[in-house]
């Protein structure tokens, strides 16, 4: 990348991140980590995941646990953040034996569970148990 490209995507980055941070400290309870390139929020208890900011390239992901999403518009980035950390998402993991393979992101509508977008990789471990384990945040 050009330096003056870099430069640019630098100043983008803290930026977003300083957004990012001034958002999450609406939230008392929130605990996050901050680096040079990323937020990391960590879940309030095992019952919830963790949510990791990350912008390089002139972009941006958004991590639970193993989902992401890719944008390019911080605003829909931070959207996801926020979604991630209401009551309205939670995310479904499935895993053979203890080795997780599929992540699925779901929203509350209508009083039912739909799937929204999921992420995932084949699985060796096929003759080993099916586990699903439900994760939600509830901080917001």
């Amino acid at each position: 990348m050009p330096a003056q490209l870099n430069d640019t995507w630098n100043k983008e980055l803290m930026t977003a991140l300083d957004t990012i941070e001034s958002e999450i400290r609406k939230h008392p309870k929130i605990k996050y980590v901050r680096n040079d390139d990323s937020i990391v929020i960590v879940p309030a208890n095992e019952s919830g995941f963790e949510i990791v900011f990350h912008g390089e390239e002139t972009e941006y992901t958004v991590h639970y646990k193993g989902w992401h999403e890719h944008f390019s518009n911080l605003g829909e980035a931070i959207e996801c953040i926020k979604f991630g950390l209401s009551n309205k998402c939670r995310l479904k993991e499935y895993s053979r034996g203890d080795r997780p393979y599929k992540w699925v992101v779901e929203y509350f509508e209508n009083d039912q569970w739909l799937d929204d977008s999921e992420t995932g990789f084949p699985t060796l471990y096929i003759w080993k148990k099916k586990n699903v384990i439900v994760y939600q945040n509830n901080l917001i």
